[in-house]
Formats: C-alpha cells, sequence, structure tokens
C-alpha cells in the first residue's frame, strides 16, 4: 500500500473526511477542547482583529504527530476594530504564508490556495476565502490533504 493510499485510509477511519459529518461529532471534533487545537498549527496564523464564528463548529486537529492535519475555522472582524477589506485580508495571507513553507497556486476572486508538499505522496492544501457581509468581513481557512503531492510550477 502506497503511503498516499495509508494516510488516506487512516482519514477515513478517523472520520476526518469530512466536516461535521457524524463521525466526526462522535469523536468530539468539533468546537470542544479536543477538537480546537490551533496552537498545533504554527504555519497557519489567524490574522490580527478578527475572531472566531460562534455560530459554526470550529476544527482544528492534528494526529499521527501532524502527518495527517485538518483545519477548518471561520472568523469574523472584531465589533471595534478597523475595518478591512476581504482583498487586504488576502493579501495578508499572501505576504506571510510563503516564509511559513506554502507555495501559493495561481489564484484569482475572494478565494487564495497554497500548498505544501511533506513527501511525493503526501501533501497539503490550504484554502483562504474572504468576503464581506453587509458590514462586516468573514475569513475561512480550510485545510485539506492534498490527493497527490503538488508540484511547484
Amino acid at each position: 500500500m502506497s503511503r498516499l493510499a495509508a494516510v488516506a485510509a487512516v482519514l477515513m477511519a478517523l472520520g476526518l473526511g469530512g466536516c461535521g459529518s457524524e463521525p466526526e461529532a462522535r469523536l468530539g471534533l468539533h468546537s470542544t477542547a479536543r477538537g480546537y487545537h490551533p496552537e498545533q498549527f504554527p504555519d497557519i496564523p489567524l490574522p490580527p482583529g478578527f475572531v472566531l464564528e460562534s455560530d459554526r463548529d470550529q476544527l482544528a486537529v492534528s494526529v499521527g504527530g501532524g502527518l495527517l492535519r485538518r483545519f477548518d475555522v471561520g472568523m469574523v472582524e472584531k465589533p471595534n476594530s478597523k475595518p478591512q477589506a476581504p482583498s487586504e485580508i488576502l493579501t495578508w495571507y499572501e505576504q506571510r504564508l510563503p516564509s511559513l513553507g506554502w507555495i501559493p497556486d495561481p489564484s484569482t476572486g475572494q478565494q487564495r490556495t497554497f500548498h505544501r508538499n511533506h513527501s511525493s505522496e503526501v501533501g497539503e492544501v490550504l484554502r483562504v476565502s474572504a468576503d464581506k457581509s453587509g458590514i462586516v468581513t468573514r475569513v475561512r481557512l480550510r485545510l485539506e490533504p492534498a490527493h497527490q503531492a503538488t508540484t511547484t510550477p
């Protein structure tokens, strides 16, 4: 069994295939102390002036010594912070993530995609999206295993 197939099998066994699914709820992988560990993700900074969305589950887990990681976090601007446009947040991530080991992929619009390879068979994809709802900017970060390690163009 290839390393990629082994990683996929472990993900499915742990129920990490989809956010908010019943297996994740049984494992406590929602907005509980057991399922939210952002300190295990020093390579995914949270932007200043934002707080976690209180009306959605947050997921930040790392298993297998960091080989398998899942991060799905939504944030909103703090009420008294300086307003930031979605484009400013995306630029903030474009400037910081490469120094933390993330390789930017071609992106447009309100989402930026980055990848990181751990080996020729194991990689991760980080999607950063930002939008404005009324007067509030929202940010979502979603880290997923890559189906195959992505090569640098």
